[in-house]
């Protein structure tokens, strides 16, 4: 720290210095040669020793006495040194207005300037350049150790993805100095000692990002309908290469609501549910909620034990919902929306235990005009019309990152027979609309008023006029489903029809 403040001192002094010279030249070729003695004004010559005003020198003559005491002027040094003047005070100028002069400050100060400021965080332009540098690999192994460092909020929980500071650290959690990339025909000594620094520099930014303690973020519902155990929105994050959280409440044995360590900073943070006791009479809900979590060094890695972390108190008043104002919205514009909004591919892992998933695009009912509709669908994926992996997903509308999700029911072995039988139609004609059909599997899409209800918790309004769930009666999607394959990260994709 001392070191960065010796350098922005420093720096600043060095302009203060260049304006006070300048300023001192100008002064100097326009005042600072006052005539002592008698001299000529042509080439100020001494003439205090000559009588008359007629210089020996140069032959000038004098018109009269007080033009031989005139003072010096040296115009073209004072209008060189002005022009230097206005040339920097210009640049400084424009270089604080449009931040550029931040390009030129070094990496090592660039990350300890975090600790300058209050809480860490930066003006935007300086931690976009910072940004930049990060995931254009400029920064090397140490800088980004000691931005990992700086960014240490000492014990107190870093995850919210409205912190910029908690960017700028998922970004360097996860970016490579290019001094780690692999260089083409390099010897081989050269080339393990390269893998070697790599696995030094992950392991030691895995132990710094594990002294992060974990985020979580519970929301309640601020209005929920009376006589129905109201459920609250959780997202998390937990640093690490690859780490998951849970939570549940406390003598509650039904399953864990689990969580990805790094969904709450995706670009479209996801939210789960939690369900949550009934109120008491006066509307209060209390609960302490259990939490832990787990990390792993990669994929191919074994998990490592759960681990508690401090338990979560909630407690907060829910007002009873008025479901007489929420009204259920199926008009044609709203139906192909959500057909936009769910007409894509089901994606299908290698991962045995998550062999299948549903996406779906939000961003459908992302316009204005749904700013007062909550979103809340019941999404089933159906081997011969029987349900075979059934999704909650809940979002206000116009909203791009408030969306919530779970699961309710996965038949594994059926996801692992589409996945088996969709490998085979790999090598068959691709369909005009980009997949292959998938005999016997359907995806039925439908509304769900509790589903909506849910996206309340996440910042909606309290009480919406309208009810719009992808149309509460939306019609469920019919056709063979298609095979689509992208065999890139592990997994290929089956696009429905």
């Amino acid at each position: 720290m001392s070191s960065v403040l010796l350098l922005l001192i420093s720096s600043v002094a060095l302009v203060l210095a260049f304006g006070a010279l300048g300023v001192g030249a100008v002064w100097w070729a326009l005042f600072g040669d006052k005539a002592r003695t008698r001299r000529c004004p042509r080439c100020w010559h001494d003439l205090s020793g000559t009588p008359g005003m007629t210089c020996g020198e140069c032959g000038y003559a004098a018109h009269n006495e007080s033009e031989l005491h005139r003072t010096r002027r040296r115009w073209g040094v004072a209008m060189m040194a002005l022009i230097g003047i206005l040339t920097v005070t210009g640049w400084v100028r424009l270089e604080i207005l449009n931040a550029s002069w931040i390009g030129f400050v070094p990496n090592a100060v660039l990350v300890q300037l975090p600790r300058l400021v209050p809480g860490g965080q930066l003006p935007n332009w300086a931690e976009n350049e910072l940004d930049n540098r990060i995931v254009n690999g400029q920064l090397d192994g140490n800088q980004i150790l000691a931005l990992i460092d700086v960014l240490d909020p000492d014990g107190s929980a870093l995850g919210s993805p409205d912190d910029a500071r908690v960017l700028t650290l998922a970004r360097a959690a996860y970016s490579m100095p290019t001094e780690f990339a692999p260089q083409t025909d390099e010897p081989m000594a050269m080339a393990e000692a390269r893998r070697a620094a790599r696995a030094f520099f992950e392991l030691e930014r895995s132990r710094r990002l594990e002294r992060f303690a974990p985020w979580l973020e519970v929301i309640v519902p601020p209005d929920w309908p009376a006589g129905i155990a109201p459920v609250a929105s959780v997202r998390g994050t937990v640093w690490g290469r690859d780490t998951e959280w849970r939570v549940r409440v406390h003598d509650d044995h039904s399953n864990w609501l689990v969580g990805d360590g790094m969904s709450a900073l995706r670009r479209q943070p996801g939210f789960g549910a939690l369900q949550l006791p009934m109120p008491n009479a006066d509307g209060r809900v209390q609960a302490t909620l259990e939490c832990e979590i787990r990390r792993r060094e990669d994929d191919s890695a074994e998990w490592k034990p759960w681990t508690a972390q401090q338990p979560i108190v909630v407690d907060a008043i829910v007002r009873p919902l008025d479901l007489a104002r929420i009204q259920a919205s199926d008009d044609s514009e709203i139906t192909q929306t959500a057909r936009e909004a769910f007409d894509f591919p089901v994606s299908i892992w290698t991962d045995d235990d998550r062999p299948a998933g549903i996406r779906f695009n939000s961003r459908a009912f992302a316009s204005a005009e749904y700013a007062d509709m909550l979103v809340g669908v019941v999404l089933e994926l159906r081997e011969d019309g029987v349900a075979r992996r059934r999704s909650h997903l809940w979002w206000p509308g116009s909203s791009l990152a408030r969306t919530g999700w779970e699961v309710d029911f996965e038949d594994l072995e059926a996801l692992r027979r589409l996945r088996s039988a969709a490998s085979h139609l790999e090598d068959l004609p691709t369909h005009p609309d980009g997949g292959h059909p998938v005999p016997g599997w359907t995806i039925s899409v439908r509304g769900d008023l509790l589903m909506a209800l849910r996206a309340a918790s996440t910042g909606a309004p309290s009480a919406p006029e309208i009810f719009g769930s992808g149309a509460e009666h939306l019609k469920p999607r019919s056709g063979s489903a298609k095979a689509q394959f992208q065999h890139q990260k592990g997994h290929f994709e089956a696009i429905h029809g």
